[in-house]
């Protein structure tokens, strides 16, 4: 009683609302539904008196069944907790490659944009040799032709070994013979 006093809110409001009912086919027929009706609200059931509707009796449900309710909601939300967390380290996992992969793309177009420089720069240096080779086969020639007082020799011995050929072996042998030749002077 002290406790049925204590709470005469919501649920027993619908009980007396019924038990005031003025239409007796909407009353309880006997005083045993009444009681029924009580002995429900004591218990956290939901009572007839009230509409069912699916919000009361899943808040009837949680209030009877308080500590599996709590431990299930509990459950839920490590559930939905773990399941953030390891989406969060997946996303952040599928950055960490997709930054890993543009990086070793960057590294290998680096690695080929060099890797083109350093063969137009030998390209370059090999043009450079020859040329300086032509250069001087066409020094020597000339001073072989004219007679001039620069000896020839170092000229020829200065030539790239790897591109000498037919015209260095020509000059060389023109420049032993005229070392050799003794000019006459009139």
């Amino acid at each position: 009683p002290k406790k049925l006093s204590q709470t005469i809110r919501g649920d027993l409001d619908w009980i007396v609302m019924k038990c005031l009912e003025k239409d007796r086919t909407r009353r309880y027929e006997t005083a045993n539904g009444l009681a029924r009706d009580i002995l429900r609200y004591m218990s956290d059931e939901p009572v007839e008196a009230t509409p069912p509707s699916i919000v009361y009796r899943t808040r009837k449900f949680l209030r009877r069944h308080r500590k599996p309710a709590i431990f299930v909601a509990l459950l839920a939300l490590a559930l939905i907790l773990g399941l953030g967390a390891t989406t969060i380290g997946f996303v952040t996992a599928q950055r960490a490659r997709d930054r890993a992969q543009e990086a070793q793309m960057a590294e290998e177009s680096a690695r080929i944009t060099a890797d083109e420089q350093r063969t137009r720069a030998d390209e370059k240096a090999e043009q450079l040799r020859q040329e300086l080779y032509i250069s001087q086969i066409g020094r020597a020639q000339h001073l072989i032709e004219t007679g001039g007082s620069e000896p020839v020799k170092p000229i020829l011995a200065a030539c790239d070994p790897q591109l000498r050929g037919w015209e260095w072996d020509r000059l060389n042998w023109l420049a032993d013979r005229s070392e050799r030749t003794v000019q006459v002077h009139q």
